[in-house]
């Protein structure tokens, strides 16, 4: 690794200047290729699950890996001990599968240089037949498809969470439609919307959204996708301005999808019990972020988990998110909840007596957990499926959350695939963890 630092014209154990934005990209290339030759010297496929045989060779190489990441994150100005402690908290649940070390190594390596843009910009003329536009941190242009309708006017009264978002901003993020809130007028918010040419979205009003000619879970949809939380412009004549009307002919919508530099949590698990913790790990340890008021038992039918995969995040916004247990085309999923949308809000109070909803509770003293960090902004979305892709195979793995449970307390795995309404389907759901996506990975 000291040789490789000195190839790429790095100083050893110094900080790296802004030129080396290239070198860290050969690097990130350089650990890939490490990884790949790793799993054939190990007679397997590339991403594929590890033989239990492998177990102490997976361990050599994660040692080796992080010693290599610890010696370049020295010369990158990081913090090693704070990256390997990430590393290993992380790796110490990968006794089921190498292919969640990737996801790992994304966490660990930081690469979003200071003279690069800290997000993600979409472009969405208010034209038909225009070019939707997604311009990513380090300049590069990608075509998101075509946008095939216009909004005429917003959605007033919306659907109750979207009041807990700033105004300006994205208030949900899903495979079946972005929400953007323009502002909260009698305790209800005013938004406009993002659907695919095909999906099931009623809180998308008619003559209130942008069409887009894309399938549903891809491009903006998936690892386009922005947090809950972006901030919208309306860009006219050259001159931005935050969202706070319609978007009109000859205007562009502008979403940036904010990639917060003190970002640290990269995990979030849940037991399954009343009273259960909900954990937030970071860096630098875990913290008690709330508590389950309600838990869970059961998968419902909800329209948007036709459009996302089974462990994966079908929606998230102030007061939702949104996990799939059907693989995509089939109807499955269940909904993480905060304790004063499950109060307060008319079209949820059904969530008492039904199973599909998990209830969480903030702590004592704490302010109320809708439209905040760690769960409920700046924190989930789709990721990319289907031939939806991003730059680099780092950046897809990146910028895919992924939910893994445990039943009857036994070892981490994906969550059952379950289809339709089974009131009983996760009776035996005792732990959830929800892997975060990366923030910094261009």
């Amino acid at each position: 690794m000291k040789k490789f630092a000195y190839s790429c014209d790095l100083k050893f154990l110094h900080p790296v200047s802004d030129c080396c934005v290239n070198a860290r990209k050969i690097f990130l290339r350089y650990i890939c290729g490490c990884f790949k030759k790793f799993a054939c010297s190990c007679d397997l496929k590339f991403l594929r699950p590890v033989s239990d045989c492998c177990v102490n060779v997976r361990k050599i190489f994660l040692r080796y890996i992080c010693e290599c990441v610890k010696k370049f994150a020295y010369s990158c100005c990081y913090c090693c001990v704070n990256l390997c402690e990430r590393f290993n908290n992380f790796s110490c649940c990968m006794n089921d599968h190498i292919k969640y070390i990737i996801p790992a190594l994304i966490l660990l390596i930081n690469i979003s240089s200071s003279n690069a843009a800290n997000f993600i910009e979409i472009r969405v003329p208010c034209n038909i037949d225009s070019e939707v536009i997604a311009i990513m941190p380090a300049g590069e242009r990608i075509s998101l498809g075509k946008v095939i309708m216009t909004p005429v006017k917003s959605n007033w009264p919306a659907y109750t969470a979207s009041k807990w978002c700033e105004p300006s901003t994205v208030c949900a993020s899903a495979v079946n439609a972005i929400h953007m809130l323009i502002d909260v007028e009698e305790d209800h918010g005013r938004v406009i919307s993002l659907v695919p040419k095909v999906t099931v979205a009623p809180a998308a009003a008619q003559g209130a959204f942008f069409a887009l000619d894309m399938p549903a879970g891809t491009g903006i949809f998936g690892g386009f996708a922005p947090f809950v939380g972006s901030r919208v412009y309306i860009e006219h004549d050259g001159v931005e301005s935050p969202l706070n009307r319609v978007p009109e002919k000859g205007d562009t919508l502008i979403i940036r999808t904010d990639l917060p530099e003190n970002q640290k949590i990269f995990m979030v698990e849940i037991e399954n019990r009343q009273g259960g913790r909900v954990t937030a790990w970071s860096d630098s340890g875990c913290k008690l972020i709330a508590r389950v008021v309600r838990p869970l038992k059961g998968v419902g039918e909800f329209g948007g988990s036709l459009f996302q995969n089974v462990s994966r995040i079908r929606a998230s916004h102030a007061g939702v998110i949104d996990i799939a247990t059907s693989k995509r085309g089939e109807l499955g999923g269940f909904q993480i909840m905060p304790l004063k949308h499950a109060l307060t809000s008319k079209e949820m109070i059904y969530a008492w007596g039904s199973t599909q909803w998990m209830i969480i509770s903030p702590l004592p003293g704490n302010r109320d957990l809708e439209g905040t960090e760690p769960l409920y902004k700046h924190s989930l979305l789709p990721g990319s499926q289907l031939n939806d892709s991003l730059p680099g195979v780092l950046t897809n793995y990146g910028r895919k959350p992924l939910v893994l449970c445990r039943l009857d307390g036994g070892n981490w795995q994906k969550l059952p695939e379950i289809s339709g309404r089974v009131d009983d389907g996760l009776k035996n759901l005792t732990h959830l963890r929800i892997y975060y996506p990366a923030w910094e990975v261009f």
